[in-house]
């Protein structure tokens, strides 16, 4: 397994268990909510989804995508871990994750791209 294999197999691994972790910690409040709760919750989670079907499928642009996204994902758990005390077990795992996805992302897209010729 080579080494840009390793690590979009790392960054799917991490995005999944970002998304789990984000879902954990918002799914009960979510279900509070009811159907707008389950909605906001969904459309939160399903650029992570959409994200490690194209990092399961091996698409450079997916790569390229999700090293833009996941700053942004980092940036709210961090948020929320620091100013919500009751979440912050879930939203620290969820923040390591998601740091975990970002850095893996961009040594998948590094090294990958080293392989491809430029147009």
């Amino acid at each position: 397994m080579s080494a840009a294999e390793l690590s979009r197999l790392t960054t799917a691994a991490a995005l999944a268990a970002g998304a789990v972790f984000i879902a954990l910690w918002l799914g009960s409040a979510a279900i509070d909510a009811g159907a707008p709760g389950l909605l906001g919750l969904g459309v939160l989670l399903l650029p992570l989804g959409l994200g490690l079907r194209g990092v399961l499928l091996a698409r450079l642009q997916t790569g390229r995508r999700l090293s833009l996204l996941l700053p942004f994902y980092g940036a709210g758990v961090l948020v929320a871990a620091v100013g919500s005390p009751e979440a912050r077990a879930w939203a620290t795992a969820a923040a390591f994750a998601i740091a975990l996805a970002f850095a893996a992302t961009l040594s998948w897209v590094k090294r990958a791209s080293a392989k491809t010729p430029s147009r």
